[in-house]
Formats: structure tokens, sequence, C-alpha cells
């Protein structure tokens, strides 16, 4: 399983996925890196956000998230609600988001957002085999 990792100027870590996940959709159409291709070569790339796309997708989202009831499962005596459930100030709003399903999806992409917007660029996104060789990669750098 593949994994990248999305990284500010300070080598800090914005976000992360599954290359085969909808993460990794998401971060195809806003960069448009085809993620599926062998990577080991470019293991390290600068990538670029564009924070009107990115705020127009997370309001698309919101929009489709408040028009159909949310499919979050019941977690009640198996996890803490601080386990499950991520705060996230967007637009003068503070969201209830749940870490898993659909709310994932907005999670990334307001990560990225805040970055953006704490003005952290340049980006660049690493890939690797597994989460340990980030791990080692991390260890490197610092």
């Amino acid at each position: 399983m593949k994994f990248f990792y999305i990284l500010n100027k300070g080598n800090k870590l914005i976000d992360f996925g599954k290359i085969l996940s909808e993460r990794g959709v998401i971060l195809t159409s806003l960069t448009g890196l085809n993620l599926n291709l062998n990577q080991t070569d470019k293991n390290f790339l600068p990538i670029k956000f564009d924070i009107k796309t990115l705020k127009n997708l997370i309001d698309i989202l919101l929009k489709e998230r408040n028009s159909n009831p949310l499919d979050i499962p019941d977690y009640k005596g198996r996890f803490l609600e601080n386990e499950i459930f991520e705060f996230k100030n967007y637009n003068n709003s503070v969201l209830k988001l749940c870490n898993t399903g659909f709310d994932n999806k907005l999670i990334f992409l307001i990560n990225i957002y805040d970055s953006l917007l704490k003005n952290e660029h340049p980006y660049y996104i690493l890939f690797t085999n597994n989460q340990r060789e980030f791990t080692e990669w991390q260890e490197t750098k610092f």
C-alpha cells in the first residue's frame, strides 16, 4: 500500500493519505499529479494549491453534507467522542467533523486550506511504500 504526505516549507506534515483512496483522488484533482505512476524515482515533488479552488471544493462538500443526513455509525461505548470527531474552524464557523466517511474529505481539504491561509508554502509531496518509511524520512530531516 502506497502513501502520500503533504509537507510545507518546514517539512511539517499538513496531511497524508493512501494513494488509492478518496484523499488520493482529491489530491489528483487539485494538483493534476498522476498518483498511480511509479513514484520511486521522484518520491519528493513540489506541488501547488490554488486557495480559491480549495475553498470552492470545501463549500460544495459542505452544501452536500448539509443537504444529506450524515452517515455516522454509532460509536457510543466503543470510542470516546474526541477519538471520532474533530473540530475545524472554517469560514467563521466551527465544524464538528467525523474523522471517517464523508467528513474525512472535508478534514483533508480544510487542513490544506488552513495551511494556505498561514502562508506555509512551498508545498511538497512525499511518496512512501508504508508509514514506517515516512517515520524514517522524518528522523533524517530533524
